[in-house]
């Protein structure tokens, strides 16, 4: 299996632990779990450190073309603005109704957006 594939695959299952994870912790209110807070935290880092190191790899081996870098940079800036919201809901403060809609609509995006980018970064 090609090395880039298999992490495609990875992605995706620590994709899915990191939906059951926040699922469990939009169950729990605040204040959250610290334990599965963390864990939710941790996979995401993980997650955007894997794909970075794809493209990244991806880009030394030979040039990413056009498509692939913007559908890098797009993945890249909806798991930052999913991250930012998510650090927003966790903290102690009133949260609006719009950052907890944004950080509901984001992580699909981001799941939509990382396949597209690894989509086209396999093929």
């Amino acid at each position: 299996m090609n090395i880039i594939l298999s992490r495609g695959a990875i992605t995706g299952i620590l994709y899915l632990l990191i939906f059951l994870s926040g699922y469990r912790l939009s169950n729990s209110g605040k204040p959250y779990h610290i334990i599965i807070l963390t864990i939710h935290k941790l996979i995401s880092l993980v997650v955007a450190l894997i794909l970075i190191m794809v493209v990244y790899q991806l880009n030394q081996t030979a040039s990413l073309s056009t498509i692939e870098l913007t559908t890098s940079v797009i993945t890249a800036i909806t798991l930052l603005i999913t991250i930012i919201t998510g650090g927003l809901l966790s903290i102690n403060r009133p949260i609006t109704p719009i950052l907890k809609k944004l950080h509901q609509i984001t992580p699909f995006v981001s799941v939509l957006s990382t396949g597209v980018t690894l989509f086209f970064l396999i093929y």
